[in-house]
């Protein structure tokens, strides 16, 4: 567990906030047979929400967030990396929520892209 605060800007209207709460890291790392590494992280943001109503809006605001982290590097030349992450701003009064969703992937070999995926989606809802 770890604690994090900062401030959050709403894009959807432009509500700056404070917000304050924790993070759940798991980490995992083997190694297999052939000599590679496989690393996985997945972070649960949980209990964040703002410590301030948002300006100019005046809405509180409750956030949720996942991260999953997955690098494969073999020990010949090819190596593999992705990263998803999923962001949820839930205003508590009228102010309209923001949906954040990103996935990048990237193939290498011999340290050069071969392959890769990069999307990322906002949403302004309710």
């Amino acid at each position: 567990q770890v604690p994090v605060s900062g401030t959050f800007t709403n894009p959807c209207n432009g509500d700056v906030f404070p917000l304050a709460g924790n993070i759940h890291i798991v980490f995992h790392v083997t190694t297999d047979s052939n000599g590679g590494l496989h690393i996985f992280e997945m972070e649960n943001a949980y209990d964040i929400k703002s410590v301030a109503p948002a300006v100019p809006s005046g809405s509180d605001y409750v956030v949720t967030a996942t991260l999953t982290q997955s690098v494969n590097l073999t020990s010949g030349a090819a190596e593999e990396a992705t990263f998803t992450q999923h962001i949820n701003a839930i205003s508590q009064g009228p102010a309209p929520n923001f949906l954040m969703h990103v996935t990048l992937h990237i193939t290498l070999a011999n340290g050069v892209p071969t392959a890769q995926v990069n999307n990322m989606r906002t949403e302004c809802a309710g």
